[in-house]
């Protein structure tokens, strides 16, 4: 067996059971997996794979014209010129072999083969082998299907027995094909490959097409088979659909694909997939198992292991660069967003995941035209809207922002997340007051999220309407009494309102949530200076001063309490400090009452006079 190809052969002792449906049909799903297909047209007598909608180019050349080649040459001819590859773009990955060109020309030429003298006289069963490299090192298919002659044929041997890994035996039930079959199993099963002596065939028995109805018959008849195959291998039963009597059909249509043929095709596609070297069924497994359990490294390696071998496959280079992103290797991710998209050019989910790495990556201009082109495949969907007026908003670009939150609400306009991200977008334009709503149906929608009620804690804080904030942060801590912002934010609110003794067990929850934070400790440090508690404010402050030191407001509140605790030198250092850091204390400085102390010493006065000199 090769180590990548699977030759798989589709035979039924007797026709009108649907052996080239199944086989079509079974292609078409696996090449729409990413897989390699290559079909081979063995029914010389009776060729019919060139009927079904993927072949609409017209024949010139086949496996027939292919083998008198090889005797007429003495040597492989090069087996592309024989083969079609569809033009259609859902039918890349499907190259057929045809029978031949049909003509007068072709009746001549079948006419004239002679099997026996063909395997003596030009070492047949070199041919196959030789054919079988041939397709293998031109195309690298992941499979090989063969469409076999029925009945007890020369064809029907070398199809059974020299070309395959497995055969999809194909039978109705009944005796006649009871008969036949069982010979046919038997011949393969005793079979010994000379040059594979240890190669056993896989066998897939299928019943096809079966009525509904007569259940007690049928599984009856169903138990009589099973009794031909080893080991009573199970077998699958495609039903009996009217329309295949009618039309060489692939399953694409919506209404088929709701029929229980549609998913018999899809086991048969799943059992044939199992037998291959490089199945990936039990990779997909773990995957899932790994992310039920959270295991999100795991379930990238096992997907690297399926993209190892579906290397073309664009849906699972998506999912591997997705695991990689949300791991935070989004510049990894990167290759196989792009490799995913130019093998599915019109997938818009690709595009959408690579511009959500690049937003990972702080990247957002570059992300936009990725969302545009997601937009563009797929303008109905909301989460592009929001994703694209995300990186606007990254990008301080809220204005622009707006109307594609607009237009995912519009389309999803119950998803609570769309409200507060527009509510925010506001909030960034100072534009409060119209932020209220969306936050309001936000929390509607969504009654337990804890940051929608914070941020229209926030926007109220904003408006200055401290006291109507307090109840929206009692309700985000409520929710999520882990969250060190939250008791931050309620303290700075209470602090707003002088309410400074209430902030102090806020701003500690904070700080044992979140002990690394400076934010906190100088913010309580500035409520400890309007309660005169200036010595734990000094400390505080040299805690935020040693987690950043350059934070300005730590000093600045340090400046305050050094004032008031009458240590006028330190507190002109610490003010001073403030001010390089950040402009702005210089103007507060001049209001800000605990600083009062400092307005008449001439070192004060300097910082100021630096101020106005600069000015002139």
């Amino acid at each position: 067996m090769n180590k990548k190809t699977l030759f798989v052969t589709f035979y039924s002792f007797k026709g009108g059971v649907g052996r080239t449906f199944a086989l079509v049909n079974v292609a078409f799903k696996l090449a729409q997996e990413g897989k390699r297909i290559v079909i081979i047209d063995f029914d010389f007598e009776a060729p019919g794979v060139h009927k079904y909608p993927f072949c609409k180019r017209k024949i010139n050349k086949g496996l027939l014209e292919y083998i008198y080649e090889y005797i007429d040459k003495k040597s492989f001819p090069e087996i592309k010129k024989y083969t079609i590859c569809p033009k259609e773009k859902i039918y890349k990955n499907i190259i057929l072999l045809p029978a031949g060109t049909c003509d007068s020309k072709y009746r001549e030429y079948l006419a004239h083969l002679d099997w026996d003298i063909f395997f003596k006289e030009y070492y047949g069963s070199a041919f196959i082998e030789g054919m079988k490299s041939e397709i293998i090192n031109t195309f690298k298919p992941d499979y090989v299907f063969v469409d076999s002659r029925t009945g007890l044929t020369d064809t029907g041997n070398i199809c059974t027995l020299l070309l395959p890994d497995a055969v999809v035996l194909m039978f109705s039930l009944n005796q006649q094909n009871k008969d036949g079959i069982e010979m046919v199993y038997k011949s393969i099963t005793k079979f010994k490959n000379p040059n594979y002596p240890e190669k056993k065939i896989a066998i897939i028995p299928v019943a096809s097409p079966i009525p509904y109805g007569e259940a007690k018959l049928r599984n009856e008849m169903l138990n009589e088979f099973s009794k031909i195959f080893q080991e009573k291998k199970p077998i699958l039963v495609l039903p009996y659909h009217p329309q295949l009597a009618f039309k060489e059909i692939i399953i694409t249509e919506k209404e088929m694909e709701e029929e229980d043929i549609a998913e018999r095709i899809t086991r048969l596609k799943n059992i044939i997939k199992s037998l291959h070297p490089y199945d990936t069924t039990k990779f997909k497994q773990q995957v899932a198992i790994c992310l039920q359990k959270g295991e999100l490294e795991k379930a990238t390696e096992y997907q690297k292991k399926i993209v190892e071998i579906e290397g073309n496959n664009a849906n699972e280079l998506n999912n591997l660069a997705v695991f990689m992103s949300l791991m935070g290797k989004s510049e990894e991710a990167i290759p196989y967003y792009d490799k995913a998209i130019e093998l599915e050019s019109d997938n818009p989910d690709s595009y959408n995941n690579k511009a959500n790495a690049l937003r990972n990556l702080k990247r957002f201009e570059e992300a936009i035209p990725y969302y545009d082109k997601a937009i563009e495949l797929k303008p109905d969907n909301p989460s592009y809207y929001n994703n694209r007026a995300d990186t606007l908003c990254n990008l301080k670009r809220f204005e622009e922002a707006i109307p594609y939150y607009d237009k995912a609400i519009e389309l999803k306009p119950d998803n609570p997340g769309y409200y507060n991200n527009k509510a925010n977008a506001l909030c960034d334009l100072k534009r409060f007051e119209e932020a209220m709503p969306y936050y309001d149906k936000a929390i509607e929608l969504e009654s337990d999220n804890p940051d929608s009620y914070n941020n229209k804690a926030y926007a109220l804080y904003e408006l200055k309407r401290f006291e109507e904030a307090i109840p929206y942060y009692d309700k985000a801590i409520e929710l999520k009494p882990d969250n060190p912002e939250f008791y931050n934010n309620k303290a700075i609110a209470l602090y707003n309102l002088k309410r400074f003794e209430e902030a102090i067990p806020y701003y500690n929850k904070a700080i044992e949530l979140k002990p690394d934070n400076p934010e906190f400790y100088s913010n309580k440090a500035s409520s400890l200076c309007n309660l005169k508690r200036f010595e734990e404010a000094i400390f505080l402050c040299d805690k935020a001063i040693e987690l950043d030191k350059n934070n300005a407001g730590a000093f600045f509140n340090k400046a305050c309490a050094l004032s008031q605790s009458r240590l006028y030198k330190d507190a002109i250092i610490n003010l001073n400090k403030a001010i390089d850091l950040n402009k702005k204390y210089r103007e507060m400085a001049k209001t800000d009452e605990d600083l009062k102390p400092l307005h008449n010493l001439s070192e004060f006065k300097k910082i100021f006079h630096i101020e106005n000199t600069n000015k002139q």
